[in-house]
């Protein structure tokens, strides 16, 4: 296993244990998960959110989101790749970390089936050459993670008092995660891909606002700027 690999394999036995494959699960992580749950216990709200409300239009980002990754999971694109299946164990848990994020909050933890748009990219990926291929993962870890990071930092506007600080524990163990995919698919990167991938962002940018009009509508036009401007600015170094 090469260096890249081993240091994100190590991280993610350092936040979660060894995984068990006969599950498959993260022991560790289940147990984490358990305690977070029985310490923070509440009933979830019953009322599904009002239509055009900021929990209507945050909790419908966060669905469409969850459903494009689950939906990547089940393309199977690990194949027997090591550190490919510990990323898609982590991808599981998201979905089902942040199905219980909508839940609490009212709204259909349902899987749905993304857009012709997400789906044709998603397709797209898995016919292209390695080096291309790369890039594309990239950049989507890349806008999820920015993604993630908009609805983390609105949560405080759209939860209770009461929920708010185990759905930020969910939140965080999610983000900590995509943070550690982001490192790992960039360091996969050559300069020359790096360029590559600065070259695609205005089409990221445009796929973003394509799929997700809610969070223009959250955050007003210089906000989803502000956020989507995160792309370009980020350090692209290891």
């Amino acid at each position: 296993m090469n260096p890249v690999a081993l240091k994100y394999t190590d991280g993610v036995r350092r936040r979660h244990g060894e995984p068990d494959w006969t599950k498959p699960c993260f022991p560790q992580r289940d147990e984490r998960l358990a305690k977070w749950r029985a310490a923070q216990a509440m009933p979830t709200v019953s009322t599904p959110p009002e239509r055009g409300s900021r929990l209507s239009l945050w909790t419908e980002c966060l669905a469409k989101i969850r459903s494009a990754e689950r939906f990547a999971v089940e393309q199977g694109f690990s194949g027997n790749d090591p550190v490919l299946k510990l990323l898609e164990l982590e991808e599981r848990y998201h979905s089902d970390l942040l199905g219980e994020v909508l839940q609490q909050l009212g709204a259909a933890p349902l899987l749905r089936r993304p857009s012709v748009l997400t789906r044709v990219l998603f397709w797209a990926m898995s016919a292209l050459p390695a080096a291309l291929h790369q890039i594309e993962v990239y950049l989507g870890e890349r806008v999820g993670l920015a993604v993630f990071l908009f609805l983390r930092a609105q949560l405080p506007s759209v939860a209770s008092p009461t929920h708010l600080p185990f759905l930020e524990l969910l939140f965080d163990d999610v983000i900590a995660d995509e943070e550690a995919h982001v490192w790992y698919a960039q360091a996969l990167l050559s300069t020359r891909q790096l360029a590559v991938a600065k070259w695609l962002l205005p089409l990221t940018r445009w796929a973003v606002t394509q799929e997700l009009p809610e969070l223009q509508a959250l955050a007003g036009k210089k906000g989803i700027q502000f956020m989507l401007a995160q792309l370009e600015s980020a350090n692209d170094t290891v």
